[in-house]
């Protein structure tokens, strides 16, 4: 009986471990700003962009964007590439109308997809935090269950 419970209990933490791995993994695979999607942490450095910034940008979202009106104000920003910090690239992206930023805010930017506007990184970071916790608590819910009725603590 007692061996029972402990294979029980080792059995569901071990499901519940993989399944947050497997959890953490799927994710990422449908948000436009995940690196393997061309997601980028960057750094604000110029609102409002001037004919300067076009020469040493890598991108500009302005030509692909050029007639939507929802995306009539730029950024330049910086990003690293190359898997070095010193490495530094300049891209000008969309600002959607609602938000404010100021030169060297810290945002999440699309390298890949220019229809995907500039956002605050701490703004993306606590709203994937919180779809994550609740993703996290739904599964585990979902493997204790059948466990947690009868059984003795």
């Amino acid at each position: 009986m007692i061996k029972e419970r402990a294979m029980t209990k080792i059995l569901t933490c071990a499901l519940a471990g993989a399944s947050l791995l497997m959890t953490a993994c799927a994710s990422t695979e449908n948000d436009p700003y995940s690196f393997n999607n061309g997601g980028r942490h960057a750094k604000v450095l110029e609102v409002g962009v001037t004919r300067t910034a076009e020469r040493v940008v890598r991108k500009d979202c302005r030509e692909e964007l050029a007639p939507d009106p929802l995306h009539a104000r730029y950024a330049v920003v910086s990003y690293s590439f190359g898997g070095r910090s010193t490495l530094r690239a300049k891209q000008i992206v969309a600002v959607p109308s609602d938000l404010v930023l100021t030169v060297g805010d810290q945002v999440d930017i699309n390298i890949v997809d220019c229809s995907q506007p500039v956002r605050l990184h701490n703004a993306a970071q606590s709203s994937d935090e919180d779809a994550f916790t609740a993703n996290r608590q739904a599964v585990l819910d979902q493997i204790v269950a059948p466990y947690s009725t009868g059984v003795a603590r």
